[in-house]
C-alpha cells in the first residue's frame, strides 16, 4: 500500500512536470515573427486566390484565401526567401529577414505564364512519363478537336481518337 502511494505521488509529479515543460516549450517556440500580404495579377490588378506562398527550402507555406490574401505566423528567425507560385503564373521571389515580434507585409504582383502550361496526358500506367517515352501509342485530345467535332462529353471525343 505504501508503495502504491509513493508511485502515485511520483506519477502525479511526472505528469505536472510534463505539462509545465510543454507549456514553457510552446512559449519559447512562439516568435511572433509574421508575414502577411496579398497576391495580385500584374496586368489586371485583381487579387488571385489559391496561390502558394512558401518559405524557400522549408516546409512552411500557405495558400492565398478567396480574396487573394495570406498570412504566415510564428515563423523562425533569420533570412529567408519568400516564393509565390501557382499554375498559370510565373513564380516570384523576395528576400526577407524575420525577427522576433515583427510583422512584415509583402505583396506580390505576378505575371501570367500561359507558355509553361503543359498538356495533361492520361494513360493507364501508374507512373508519370513523357509522351515520347511511352511504350504504347499515345494520342492527345485538344480542346480544338473537341470543338470541331462538337463533342459535349469526353466519351464522344474519344470516338474520333485512334487506338
Amino acid at each position: 500500500m505504501n508503495f502504491l502511494k509513493r508511485l502515485s505521488k511520483h506519477f502525479l509529479l511526472f505528469i505536472l512536470l510534463l505539462f509545465f515543460s510543454s507549456f514553457i516549450h510552446a512559449n519559447l517556440i512562439r516568435t511572433d515573427a509574421n508575414i502577411f500580404g496579398h497576391v495580385v495579377n500584374a496586368k489586371t490588378g485583381e487579387h488571385i486566390q489559391f496561390i502558394n506562398v512558401v518559405l524557400k527550402n522549408t516546409t512552411i507555406g500557405v495558400s492565398t484565401d478567396a480574396t487573394g490574401h495570406y498570412a504566415l505566423t510564428n515563423l523562425p528567425e533569420g533570412k529567408f526567401i519568400v516564393v509565390t507560385q501557382g499554375i498559370g503564373y510565373k513564380p516570384q521571389e523576395k528576400e526577407v529577414e524575420l525577427r522576433r515580434g515583427k510583422s512584415i507585409e509583402i505583396n506580390f504582383e505576378v505575371e501570367e505564364d500561359a507558355l509553361n502550361l503543359n498538356e495533361v496526358v492520361v494513360t493507364a500506367g501508374r507512373t508519370s512519363q513523357k509522351r515520347t517515352e511511352a511504350p504504347v501509342i499515345v494520342n492527345t485530345i485538344s480542346t480544338k478537336m473537341l470543338e470541331t467535332t462538337q463533342s459535349v462529353v469526353l466519351g464522344e471525343g474519344l470516338n474520333f481518337c485512334t487506338g
